[in-house]
């Protein structure tokens, strides 16, 4: 089935469709939290948190400042939800390296801190000391 709006289909019979409430609804991935909430990524550079029961959708950040040079081809994004509260986006960086972004999600907002994954890539092949 297809629709020519974005919206949440429910899994059950008795469950109705309901309209998801973003304003660019070019959603390019999503990952799901172990408790059930949902984030997913849409337009170029904004993360949206969508709760466990699918009622509220909420704009988590907006990653515009740290994605900006990135060219179309690069724009791809993966993201993650290890833990609930927990959202780790992953991306192409424009000076060749891989970005890493968790966003601690809280009820007063969201906390975003970075680690540039170069150090992590170039060196997966080398043996570590214990």
């Amino acid at each position: 089935m297809t629709k020519s709006y974005a919206a949440l289909l429910p899994l059950g019979c008795d469950g109705r469709n309901q309209h998801l409430d973003v304003q660019d609804k070019r959603i390019e991935c999503a990952a799901q939290a172990p408790g059930g909430a949902i984030v997913f990524k849409s337009g170029r550079h904004r993360l949206f948190l969508l709760d466990a029961g699918l009622a509220h959708t909420r704009s988590l950040v907006d990653l515009a400042a740290d994605r900006a040079k990135l060219k179309p081809r690069q724009e791809p994004m993966a993201l993650a939800m290890p833990a609930d509260g927990v959202v780790l986006a992953v991306w192409a960086a424009a000076d060749g390296g891989l970005a890493l972004k968790q966003v601690e999600v809280g009820d007063e907002g969201a906390n975003v801190t970075g680690l540039d994954l170069r150090s992590v890539y170039f060196g997966a092949g080398k043996p570590t000391s214990s």
